[in-house]
């Protein structure tokens, strides 16, 4: 699988909802893995292999609408049905 270590952008439309699949292997060496699957794909929509940790602290992924301050409008991002599994590898 070809490494990207680029942003990815897609378009989100309003009143749709989209299926978010992570995987990711955390890691500071490249054996790092952070592959993102969108409604089912077969193949990655992102895919990233490498470093994605700065320390050995424990490490976690946060899920919300992150916004600049300076943002007047309001917004809502719906979030539910959130699984966590930890897997061996």
């Amino acid at each position: 699988m070809e490494v990207k270590r680029e942003f990815v952008t897609m378009e989100i439309r309003k009143d749709v909802w989209y299926k978010l699949v992570f995987e990711i292997k955390w890691s500071q060496s490249e054996d790092g893995v952070v592959k993102v699957y969108v409604d089912d794909t077969e193949d990655p929509t992102f895919f990233y292999q490498g470093p994605n940790m700065l320390n050995n602290y424990q490490h976690y992924l946060k899920v919300g609408q992150y916004r600049h301050p300076d943002i007047q409008s309001d917004n809502t991002v719906l979030i539910r049905n959130i699984k966590i599994n930890k897997v061996k590898l």
